[in-house]
């Protein structure tokens, strides 16, 4: 069973008294456990996309998650995690809190919080910020901690907007290698937004173009489009 179903999928604002259509009858489905990189021009609406299925724009048309009406599950209850550039740590709070913030409201105990903490700041070497504030930190590290705040619940769906954008190279190379070996242990289902082939090739099993709020194709990496998505990224200033 696919994992979301989108249908008819409709989103508006009002942008100085004028009716701005950001989705216009979208119908796409992302599969279970699979991860799905998200393309298009600036402004095409993958942006409204994401933040449509995590719950924070309403909308028209149907959002189906495992068979369930989207609209009709708890926001606490989705399993999400988000993230995108203005998403940012809490300046109050130590790294190691910061990162266990989603385990302690969820009541998860004191002993399994450390042991994820310990894994997963291992994994992207942020070990050693644990008891720093987000002030102290630089922005490749302020990042590397809120994707350890994004995958430390185990999240059924991760929702990835230009999440990549300010991690230097060697801590992008950290942080796709953990995804990797994250889906290997537990199902996951991630959508990204990226304007960066290189991400597309390391990560994706599908890509889905966008253009004007719609879907315009959906690419499996099977496929022999798959291999030439630079040139056509390049070519529509993707």
């Amino acid at each position: 069973m696919p994992f979301i179903e989108i249908k008819n999928l409709k989103v508006t604002y009002y942008n100085d008294q004028v009716i701005i259509t950001a989705l216009n009858d979208v119908n796409v489905t992302f599969s279970n456990d699979k991860i799905t990189a998200i393309i298009g021009p600036s402004g095409c609406g993958k942006t409204t996309l994401l933040r449509t299925i995590c719950g924070f724009l309403d909308y028209q048309g149907e959002i189906i998650v495992d068979g369930k009406d989207y609209s009709q599950i708890d926001f606490k209850n989705r399993n999400i995690s988000y993230i995108d550039q203005s998403v940012t740590l809490n300046p109050n709070l130590d790294v190691y809190n910061n990162i266990a913030f989603p385990l302690i409201i969820s009541k998860t105990n004191r002993q399994e919080i450390d042991q994820r903490i310990k894994e997963i700041t291992n994994e992207l070497g942020i070990r050693k910020c644990l008891s720093l504030f987000p002030s102290q930190l630089s922005n490749g590290q302020r990042q590397l901690a809120l994707l350890a705040k994004a995958l430390i619940k185990r999240p059924s769906l991760l929702l990835f907007d230009e999440a990549f954008s300010s991690v230097d190279p060697e801590s992008k190379k950290l942080f796709i290698e953990l995804i990797k070996k994250t889906r290997n242990e537990y199902p996951l289902t991630m959508l990204f937004v990226t304007h960066n082939y290189d991400e597309i090739i390391e990560l994706a099993d599908f890509v889905v173009t966008m253009k004007e709020g719609r879907i315009k194709e959906v690419i499996d990496k099977n496929d022999k489009k798959f291999n030439s998505l630079n040139v056509m990224m390049e070519s529509n200033n993707y």
